[in-house]
C-alpha cells in the first residue's frame, strides 16, 4: 500500500491474468473481471500512472481490446504489447525466452495461448492439486536459474533488436519465469525479476528510479 502510494509510475509485468486457467467460467467472464479489478486500482493508487504489459497468459486479443478500450478512457492507464523503454530501463514480460527471438516469432509463440474455452474442470483440479505441491515452484526453479536465464534473454533482445534505439539499455525488468532476481549484473546490463503472484511462489515488487529526462 505504501509503495503504490508514493510512486509516480506503477509497471504490472504481463500474466496478471490468466485467461484460460481461469474460476470465473470462460474468457469473456473473466476479462470482465480483470477490468473491474483494473479499474478499483485506478482508484487506490491516486494520480499513479498505471501501465500494464502483455504476457503470454493475457494477450488474448479480446482482452488487448478491452485494454486498448481502457486506455482511451483512462488517462493515466497505458498498455503495451510487448516492451517498454523509460530512460536506460526496458520492462518486458519476458516470454521471449520461449519463443523465436523475431517480432513474427514472439507472436507465434503467443497464439498457442490465444484460447477461446477454459480447460475441463478435471484438468483444473489437476492444476490446483500441482500448485498445492509447489509443483510449478519446483520447475520454475529447476529451468529458469538466474544467470543461464539472464544470459539467454540479453541474447535474445539483442537478436530481436529491442534494445537499438540509440540509447544504451542498462536495466532490464522482466517476469515470466516466476524466479526472483533482485539484481543481476551480466555485462554493462542488470536484470531484474520480481518473481510471481502465485500460492507458495516468492514475489518482490521493484521500486526504480528513473531518470528525470525520460
Amino acid at each position: 500500500q505504501k509503495m503504490r502510494e508514493e510512486c509516480e509510475c506503477i509497471v504490472l509485468g504481463g500474466d496478471i491474468f490468466d485467461l484460460r486457467w481461469s474460476q470465473k467460467g470462460g474468457l469473456q467472464p473473466t476479462i470482465t473481471a480483470a477490468e473491474a479489478w483494473l479499474s478499483k486500482l485506478l482508484d487506490q493508487t491516486g494520480k499513479s500512472r498505471l501501465i500494464y504489459l502483455a504476457g503470454n497468459h493475457d494477450c488474448h486479443p479480446s482482452f488487448s481490446r478491452a485494454m486498448r478500450r481502457l486506455a482511451a478512457e483512462n488517462e493515466r492507464f497505458s498498455w503495451f504489447e510487448h516492451a517498454l523503454r523509460i530512460g536506460d530501463c526496458l520492462f518486458i514480460h519476458g516470454d521471449l525466452l520461449h519463443a523465436e527471438p523475431t517480432p513474427q516469432g514472439l507472436l507465434e509463440y503467443r497464439k498457442k495461448h490465444h484460447h477461446e474455452d477454459s480447460p475441463h474442470h478435471v484438468w483444473n483440479s489437476v492444476y490446483d492439486l500441482a500448485v498445492q505441491l509447489r509443483l510449478h515452484k519446483a520447475v520454475a526453479r529447476l529451468g529458469n536459474s538466474p544467470k543461464a536465464t539472464c544470459y539467454r534473454l540479453q541474447n535474445s533482445l539483442q537478436q530481436f533488436g529491442q534494445d537499438n534505439d540509440g540509447r544504451p539499455v542498462e536495466r532490464i525488468f522482466f517476469g515470466h519465469t516466476h524466479v526472483t532476481i533482485p539484481g543481476l549484473e551480466l555485462g554493462s546490463q542488470t536484470f531484474f525479476n520480481p518473481g510471481a503472484m502465485l500460492k507458495h511462489t516468492n514475489n518482490s515488487p521493484i521500486a526504480v528510479e528513473l531518470p528525470t529526462d525520460s
